[in-house]
């Protein structure tokens, strides 16, 4: 509580953060340092949970992280409503630099800090043999984790000056930043669809991709597949 500023990021079993379970949290309020409190080990989910409550709830304490729209909806699905939502590296990457096409962690520590990260294949493998995060022993979760976490408070260390020197700090703060939180909050609640519009919507549709290839191909002279680029050209 007495840092101020909080890197916050979560482990979990998945990456729907409405059905994921919550494998651990990761924080770093200081460069090069970090703790990882995990949730499977020996003190158990609730109990971790009911102590971190307070602290996410906490407007006081400022927290961000790597694309915090996904850990701020694994909290929300836990019963917590995290409060101080101040920073989010890959908003804060995109603005400086939109011409770039990874905004991931690893790509930024790279770019960043010529750091080659742990990769998570490393530690929950990949394809068919691939485990969940929760059966990787907590030691290995944990360095990973909180190298994530601290180059994410690294990272926004490096970026929030550089957004105010670009004359970007308001459109940070006032717009992108709210606007995270806003859309975890559409995406949790879904929208409401009509069937049967959506039904004419899609048929008219075709109607019309039906009666423009046919003028393409009156003008073409001869019919082609108009989705392939080499064809068309």
């Amino acid at each position: 509580k007495e840092a101020g500023l909080v890197a916050v990021d979560t482990e979990t079993t998945g990456l729907d953060p409405l059905s994921a379970e919550l494998v651990g949290v990761s924080l770093s309020w200081k460069e090069r340092e970090a703790v990882y409190i995990p949730l499977n080990a020996e003190l158990g989910k609730d109990l971790v949970l009911a102590l971190l409550k307070p602290f996410l709830e906490n407007p006081k304490v400022l927290k961000g992280g790597q694309n915090s729209k996904f850990d701020w909806a694994v909290f929300r699905t836990h019963g917590i409503e995290p409060k101080g939502f101040a920073f989010d590296t890959m908003v804060e990457s995109y603005l400086l630099d939109p011409s770039v096409r990874q905004h991931n962690l690893d790509a930024m520590a790279l770019k960043h800090f010529h750091h080659v990260k742990i990769p998570t294949e490393d530690l929950i493998g990949k394809g068919k043999t691939a485990v969940s995060m929760a059966e990787v022993p907590v030691e290995k979760v944990g360095v990973y984790a909180c190298e994530d976490v601290d180059f994410t408070y690294r990272l926004h260390r490096l970026f929030g000056p550089s957004l105010e020197r670009e004359g970007l700090g308001k459109l940070y703060r006032e717009v992108e930043l709210p606007l995270v939180m806003v859309l975890e909050d559409m995406e949790r609640q879904g929208i409401t669809v009509d069937p049967e519009v959506l039904g004419k919507l899609s048929r008219d549709a075709g109607k019309a991709i039906e009666a423009l290839t046919r003028e393409i191909h009156r003008l073409a002279g001869e019919e082609f597949n108009i989705g392939s680029p080499q064809q068309l050209g």
